[in-house]
């Protein structure tokens, strides 16, 4: 008897999801073509890190070879990539990306774990942005002499050197909560309205970017190259191959954006066409965006100079002829943030829909406004969750768990492939990811080598995260699953 319950208890957590044409049926407005995901994924993806990491990289591990380290990375990013653009192709109307492929592929369990996993990493994203943006706009609307006062530009809570809270002495971080707040009202008028805006901003910043490789490419001093990989320090990852290792794994979080295409399936008009398409050619996009910018960045200073928090501008500002691009450079990161506010906020909410459209958290989650045709009240609920987190904490600290959440996810979906190919060989695949398994097994490998880097304390929060989000699928969601059907 007791091993016939421990059968049923087994066979529940790992039931799975039937797809059929009934998923066919959205209740949203299909407004995103080929050319919207592309967007959307560079949005997502380029953020504002391209203005950010190739400094940093290339000044404290790998000197001019950080293109070698972005090259491996997004190779590492494309191997992911595939994965996701297979399953897209085999489930392109159901909504919640890496979640529901999981339910179809892996069972209720690996579902749930890969959603919770998703709304951390989302949501931590999307305050982190917000918190960063707050700067950014202080620094940009100073060059037009506006001085905000301190006051209302950071959270009353910081974190100290010794990982303690303190106070800070402000009252509030008003422009994260703006910025925040506007992309959510953005949201909530509909994908039409998000689409919009971001196609708008993504295309300025994609042209801040080609002013700065255009004309920093006539003042490139291919002195500067040289050494091109300079010797390891004695230091691991200072340098020499371990540098390049070490770029690599510092690299690779800029490019996980891709994933959140995979949660906008249910508002595409082409959804099995589209988004593998918005995936690869988004994300080869970046790659090569990040070598050009990498490449006119390191030829026009040394690259012992770039370890300061705006590398492109400080850049420019060592040649006189191209100081008028600095404010446009502030403004290009000013839109990056944006752009990845608004795609991660899409990606967040229509995840919450999914998993409340399949009962595992409130059904009202799930309720779609008339006109807008948007999931409203988990857009609400997370608006008002996230203006109190960004307006009050400090969340820096935390930038390591956008990492460990979307590697989590990775995992799981090159899991996914390599089961459901074995399982059902013969089901209709638009687009099929080569060399699998063992493409799939290497993007395992590299995810979980970058996982294992991460600190001690990421760890423990991500663990802490996770045990409270089994403690409520098994309190909550097992139950409440429109799959929980009574067996004998």
């Amino acid at each position: 008897m007791l091993v016939y319950e421990d059968a049923i208890f087994m066979s529940k957590l790992f039931r799975r999801k039937i797809f059929t044409e009934n998923y066919s049926f959205s209740k949203f407005s299909k407004e995103l073509s080929t050319f919207s995901l592309i967007i959307a994924g560079l949005g997502a993806i380029l953020g504002t890190g391209i203005f950010v990491l190739p400094g940093v990289v290339a000044a404290r591990y790998t000197g001019p070879a950080l293109t070698i380290s972005f090259i491996s990375a997004g190779f590492s990013a494309f191997c992911v990539a595939l994965s996701y653009s297979e399953l897209a192709s085999i489930y392109p109307k159901s909504e919640g990306g890496a979640y529901a492929y999981t339910y179809f592929t892996l069972g209720e369990i690996v579902a749930w774990i890969t959603g919770w996993a998703l709304i951390l990493e989302y949501f931590v994203v999307v305050a982190i942005i917000s918190v960063s943006w707050s700067g950014y706009f202080a620094n940009f609307i100073g060059y037009i002499g506006i001085n905000l006062p301190d006051a209302i530009m950071s959270p009353p809570i910081i974190f100290t050197s010794s990982n303690q809270l303190a106070f800070s002495g402000s009252l509030i971080n008003l422009p994260s909560i703006f910025i925040f707040g506007i992309v959510s009202i953005i949201i909530f008028r509909g994908i039409r309205w998000a689409n919009f805006v971001n196609t708008f901003v993504v295309i300025l910043k994609l042209l801040v970017i080609f002013l700065f490789i255009c004309f920093g490419l006539s003042h490139i001093d291919l002195s500067n190259y040289i050494p091109y990989i300079p010797s390891n320090t004695g230091v691991y990852g200072q340098f020499g191959l371990s540098g390049i290792l070490r770029g690599m794994a510092t690299a690779f979080p800029a490019f996980i954006g891709f994933d959140v295409l995979t949660t906008l399936t249910q508002e595409c008009k082409n959804p099995q066409k589209a988004v593998p398409r918005g995936i690869t050619l988004s994300l080869l996009s970046a790659v090569v965006l990040y070598i050009s910018v990498s490449i006119v960045l390191t030829g026009i200073v040394n690259y012992t100079t770039l370890d300061v928090p705006q590398p492109l501008s400080y850049a420019v500002n060592q040649i006189s002829s191209l100081r008028w691009l600095i404010p446009i450079l502030d403004l290009g990161a000013i839109l990056g943030l944006v752009s990845g506010i608004i795609v991660y906020s899409l990606g967040l909410t229509r995840t919450f829909y999914s998993i409340s459209n399949d009962g595992m958290l409130p059904k009202n989650l799930c309720s779609i406004h008339p006109k807008f045709k948007t999931p409203y009240k988990a857009t609400i609920i997370l608006a008002v969750m996230g203006m109190v987190v960004v307006g009050l904490f400090p969340i820096g600290f935390l930038a390591n768990l956008i990492s460990i959440g979307a590697l989590t996810v990775f995992i799981i979906i090159c899991c996914a492939v390599i089961v459901f190919r074995k399982r059902q060989p013969d089901i209709k695949r638009l687009f099929k990811a080569p060399l699998v398994p063992f493409l799939p097994i290497l993007g395992i490998i590299t995810c979980a080598v970058q996982m294992l880097s991460l600190p001690f304390l990421i760890w423990m929060i991500f663990i802490a995260w996770m045990g409270f989000g089994l403690l409520i699928y098994f309190i909550y969601s097992r139950e409440k699953s429109l799959l929980n059907i009574k067996l004998p």
